[in-house]
């Protein structure tokens, strides 16, 4: 998620326990109420890379019996991609402190391009999941120790799936690149969601956050194409309207932050997600059969250090450790999502080079454990069975404006 620059370099450490600035907009809305002055504006780019590369492990295709499938077995799925993040909130109550605040970040997204002849292929050829969520919120003090908010999240979603279909009568070698169908699906929607924050602050030094972001079911609407195809799915080579729905995790997150002298700051979180609804991508055709893909995803959770450093009045450095559970099964796991427990681990620096004005930097780098797949396709055609070691890179980059 694209939740501010500040939040990458401490890997979310704390990210709703801190009013640190107006990225709480999407973080804890109660937590705007910590901010200083009147107005902030945050405007940031997080460019990443991906680097995904599977394994074929002995796919399959089934024709009567177990054929191996013809192709590469080195799959690059490699990915370029920049998340924006938009953030902005003022405070309206006076001394009642009530804040109202707007943003724009992208919560979830994927961008993986295989070559379409790896052995792979059969699973996913190509996806593209891009989402953007827009947030208006607001929070206000309830006592001096206490706050509360909440808002509205606007979230749109553009999907785009492809896989290679074998044809297994009337060719010579199934499971040939060179006489695969092909599936593909595009669909798009917005819907709306909602969230809930409550910061709390005992003492001066010790601030705690907790936070509830609803799940989000995006009905999309859109089409599915098949071409190439031969045998008893021949009737799918045509263009089909269709409907699928996507559903979005909640998730509560639980943080704490303590100034530990004037200038170190210790950060935690631990979050829990509402992945275990997410059971399968159930592809309805317009005149047509419904297609059905299994996702059988789990509850999933991270828990999150990080601390700050505050050098002098116009330096501030940072650092951050996550470690997050994946989802995803065995038996479902996807080379669309090549996942697996992961390990975060972030840096990060601040420069406030002039009154009101501060610019942000941070890199994140993530190591996935090893991917396993051993995935049937929607079909029952193709059995795709293959290993990975993802990496990703992260650079944050953000300007922030304070009145």
């Amino acid at each position: 998620a694209s939740d501010g620059v500040v939040n990458l370099g401490r890997a979310s450490a704390g990210r709703s326990a801190v009013g640190f600035d107006a990225t709480s907009v999407f973080t804890n809305p109660a937590a705007l109420t910590q901010l200083e002055g009147t107005q902030q504006f945050v405007l940031g780019l997080t460019p990443l890379k991906i680097n995904n590369v599977m394994h074929d492990r002995g796919s399959t295709v089934i024709n009567g019996v177990d054929l191996p499938a013809q192709g590469i077995d080195t799959a690059n799925g490699s990915a370029f991609s920049a998340l924006p993040t938009l953030a902005w909130a003022r405070r309206i109550g006076g001394e009642r402190n009530i804040w109202i605040g707007a943003g724009v970040q992208a919560p979830f997204g994927l961008g993986l391009t295989y070559d379409g002849n790896e052995k792979v292929r059969y699973d996913t050829d190509e996806v593209r999941l891009r989402v953007i969520d827009a947030s208006a919120v607001i929070g206000f003090k309830v006592s001096d120790s206490l706050s509360l908010g909440g808002g509205v999240n606007v979230q749109n979603t553009n999907a785009h799936l492809v896989n290679a279909v074998p044809n297994l009568s009337g060719t010579a070698v199934p499971g040939s690149p060179t006489t695969d169908g092909l599936l593909s699906v595009r669909g798009s929607n917005t819907d709306i969601g909602y969230n809930l924050g409550a910061h709390y602050r005992p003492l001066r030094d010790w601030q705690f956050g907790l936070h509830y972001r609803s799940s989000i079911d995006n009905a999309l609407d859109g089409k599915l194409t098949g071409s190439g195809l031969t045998g008893p799915l021949a009737g799918l080579n045509q263009t089909f309207p269709t409907s699928v729905t996507v559903k979005y995790p909640g998730s509560v997150a639980a943080s704490a932050a303590w100034q530990a002298t004037d200038a170190l700051q210790l950060l935690t979180e631990v979050r829990w997600w509402d992945w275990s609804h997410f059971n399968e991508l159930r592809f309805k055709l317009q005149g047509g059969p419904t297609l059905v893909r299994p996702e059988k995803y789990r509850d999933a959770w991270s828990a999150a250090a990080g601390a700050e450093y505050r050098l002098n009045p116009a330096w501030t450095v940072r650092a951050g450790y996550m470690f997050e559970l994946t989802p995803t099964t065995d038996t479902t796991r996807s080379v669309a999502v090549p996942d697996a427990n992961r390990h975060l681990f972030s840096v990060g620096a601040s420069w406030a080079f002039q009154p009101g004005w501060a610019f942000d930097t941070a890199y994140q780098f993530i190591k996935w454990n090893t991917v396993t797949i051993n995935r049937p396709d929607a079909q029952g055609l193709a059995i795709t069975r293959a290993t990975g070691n993802p990496e990703a890179h992260f650079v944050g980059l953000s300007l922030r404006r304070m009145f």
